[in-house]
Formats: structure tokens, C-alpha cells, sequence
């Protein structure tokens, strides 16, 4: 009789704490949690080992089993898989930098119109500009790096 082990299966390298057997890779976009403990994550799959979907495919998962570790664990862990949390290309970091930027500009000028009446605009008129301004550089910027990507 043959004793030898070869190989074991996910759940029982999640059990023994041992590394898992990665099925692919998930560059997380977001990831919900509810207050029950349950979580789906979001994100771009790639280097999926069962063929199921293609590199840059963008899923939801089913209910992650590691919710409250899968950040320290570097992986997260599936019914059916085991994803290797993999960090986004700079330059997908670089464009989502820009258009945080500019949603954060565009919170700005909304938070200054809520404040302030329409009699009041003259006094404000600088900070305007400037937001505006700041809109149209991070506008220009963005056009500029899809153009270049």
C-alpha cells in the first residue's frame, strides 16, 4: 500500500494552515462585508487555473470564507476557489489616483454651492476658479494618460 502524499486538497491546507493550492489571481476593486460576517469580493481575475474566466475579467465571488483574515492571509478563500489577492499595475493605480483626485475636487465645489448662496458667489468667485481649475488639470490629465494607454 502506497502512503505516499501528494498532494492536498484547499480546504484541507485552510484547515492546517498550510499554503493553499492558488486557482487564480484577483485584483480586488472592492470588497462587502456585511454586519453578519458575510462578504463577496469584487475585482479584475487572472491566471485562472480552472479556465473559467479570461485574464482581466471582472467578477464578484461567491461568499468568502476568510473574511476577517484574507488582507493578513494573501489570499482569499472561496467555496469553489482560492484567489491570490494580486496588486493592481501601476499604472491602473496612476488613473484611479487621478479620478479619486477629481471626485474629490468635484465634493469640494459641491460642499462650497451648499454652503453659500448664489448673493454670495462674488466673495467666492477665487475659490471657484480654483476648483475649477484644479477640474479641468485632472480632466486634461486623465484625457492625456488613456490617450497614452
Amino acid at each position: 500500500m502506497n502512503n505516499e502524499f501528494n498532494e492536498e486538497s484547499s480546504f484541507a491546507a485552510y484547515i492546517n494552515k498550510l499554503s493553499p493550492k492558488i486557482t487564480a489571481e484577483i485584483e480586488l476593486t472592492d470588497f462587502a462585508q456585511g454586519g453578519d460576517g458575510k462578504a463577496v469580493a469584487f475585482g479584475k481575475v487572472f491566471n485562472d487555473s480552472k479556465k473559467r474566466f479570461n485574464d482581466g475579467d471582472e467578477i464578484i465571488t461567491s461568499l468568502v470564507r476568510n473574511a476577517e483574515t484574507y488582507k493578513n492571509d494573501g489570499y482569499i478563500i472561496t467555496r469553489n476557489s482560492i484567489y491570490k489577492i494580486r496588486e493592481p499595475k501601476t499604472d491602473d493605480t496612476i488613473k484611479r489616483e487621478i479620478k479619486l483626485s477629481a471626485i474629490k475636487v468635484l465634493k469640494e465645489a459641491c460642499n462650497l454651492a451648499k454652503e453659500h448662496n448664489v448673493a454670495e458667489i462674488p466673495i467666492e468667485v477665487d475659490i471657484l476658479l480654483k476648483i475649477f481649475t484644479e477640474i479641468e488639470t485632472l480632466t486634461t490629465k486623465l484625457t492625456e494618460y488613456e490617450n497614452n494607454n
